[in-house]
């Protein structure tokens, strides 16, 4: 198991397209994948567990990844989540 905490930089959010986004990519990969913020955690393939998080743009995540790929899935999600929308 692999974790690595990085910034949100959507200035909307974790909102549903970014969610969703996140999501898909996460189906991509065998590792699973979950992400956390204060205290709350969602698989990564669960949009609206995603959702329940309620972070906001420059909020610290904690994005954790196990599997056979898990190196790989983890740099994608956190890709995704660093990335300006």
């Amino acid at each position: 198991m692999i974790q690595n905490v990085c910034t949100l930089k959507d200035p909307a959010g974790l909102h549903a397209r970014l969610a969703a986004k996140i999501a898909e990519a996460a189906r991509d990969y065998q590792s699973s994948l979950s992400i956390q913020f204060k205290g709350v955690e969602a698989k990564a393939t669960d949009i609206l567990g995603l959702m329940q998080i309620d972070a906001n743009e420059n909020d610290l995540l904690l994005v954790a990844a196990d599997g056979p790929d898990e190196a790989h899935a983890l740099s994608k999600v956190q890709g995704i989540i660093e990335a300006a929308s």
